[in-house]
């Protein structure tokens, strides 16, 4: 593979992770200044939106996938410098 095709799977894969890494850290954190399971104030259809964040499984499997992520792309055959295994 040529230098350039390294370095733009490197880039769009990074920028991917970086961007779902911002998701995640915007979804986790408490923005709204709700209690947790208090009413947002919103009501469409008869159905209430509480402040619910996201289940703790769900986080932590969002950050593995982060790591598998990280280890399948220094492995994987993009690096310029580094031989693949």
């Amino acid at each position: 593979m040529t230098t350039f095709w390294s370095l733009w799977i490197i880039v769009i894969t990074v920028g991917t992770l970086l961007g779902c890494a911002a998701i995640l850290y915007w979804c986790v954190r408490d923005k709204m200044g709700v209690e947790e399971g208090e009413d947002m104030g919103h009501e469409y259809d008869g159905i209430r939106e509480l402040n619910n964040p996201l289940p703790k499984w769900w986080t932590y499997l969002f950050v593995g996938t982060f790591i598998f992520a990280a280890i399948y792309l220094a492995m994987y055959q993009v690096w310029v410098t580094i031989k693949a295994y």
